[in-house]
């Protein structure tokens, strides 16, 4: 019985290693020496895995220090450079995929380090390789032939720095002073003086029946000419009839005295 259920386990053992059992091989690497953070890194993956075919694997490079497990850096999935999350919320099917046929699939992979990381932006000898997630969000390191890299960084400003903690920030709104200072007017331009002549029509009042002779004599010069005297000659004729009429009663007059003397 003993026997049995030894061999039993030996092959459930050899059958699950024929199924699940897969290696990753890593080839022409794009170069060995990383200058900038913006720099990619690029290699062919090769996938070798005893599955059926159309299953889909999902593929993230990762840098790391040696002799340690700080996995970092940046995958690009073809429209955007990922960095996590990986394991929550299906984040890790934002990662570029393989989709197996006969037993083995191919892709060319680009990562690069990422500066915002403090296990990923410093000067140094770094290892790369390729970490595989199921359809259910199981990651494997594969077997594989990893690859050295020496990283030449640019050293980062204060302002560049990680902090290692994001926290939510809390929007500021400017508020208005309370006492603003008085706005000054602006000094008035002077507007040129326009003077504006009124005539004013006036007309004396006058009591009927009442009439006013005004006789004016004035002498003026205008352009070095004298103006002549103007008289009113209206009393004229008036003395002219009393005269006459004086002149007849004193010729009656004398007509009848001699005809009574």
């Amino acid at each position: 019985m003993i026997f049995y259920i030894i061999v039993l386990l030996f092959l459930w053992h050899f059958s699950m290693q024929g199924t699940f059992a897969a290696s990753v091989s890593l080839s022409n690497p794009t170069t060995e020496n990383i200058t900038d953070f913006e720099q990619g890194y690029e290699l062919d993956v090769n996938l070798k895995i005893n599955t059926a075919n159309d299953t889909k694997y999902y593929l993230r490079g990762v840098f790391y220090k040696s002799g340690t497990t700080k996995y970092c850096g940046l995958t690009w999935n073809g429209s955007s450079w990922y960095n996590g999350p990986f394991s929550a919320g299906d984040g890790w099917k934002n990662l570029p995929t393989v989709t197996i046929s006969s037993d083995s699939a191919e892709l060319r992979l680009k990562a690069k380090l990422d500066k915002d990381d403090n296990d990923c932006n410093t000067s140094g000898e770094y290892n790369f390789k390729v970490q595989r997630y199921t359809q259910k969000g199981n990651s494997v390191l594969d077997q594989q032939n990893e690859q050295k890299i020496i990283a030449e960084l640019p050293k980062l400003t204060p302002s560049e720095k990680p902090t290692g903690k994001i926290t939510p920030t809390t929007a500021t709104f400017l508020k208005p002073k309370s006492d603003p200072s008085p706005i000054k007017p602006a000094t008035p331009i002077p507007s040129p003086l326009i003077t504006k002549l009124v005539k004013i029509d006036y007309t004396p009042a006058i009591t009927p029946d009442v009439t006013i002779i005004v006789d004016i004599s004035e002498t003026a010069t205008v352009a070095g000419l004298m103006k002549k005297k103007e008289y009113n000659f209206i009393l004229l004729p008036l003395f002219s009839g009393i005269v006459l009429i004086f002149s007849a009663a004193f010729l009656s007059f004398r007509k009848i005295y001699k005809l009574m003397g």
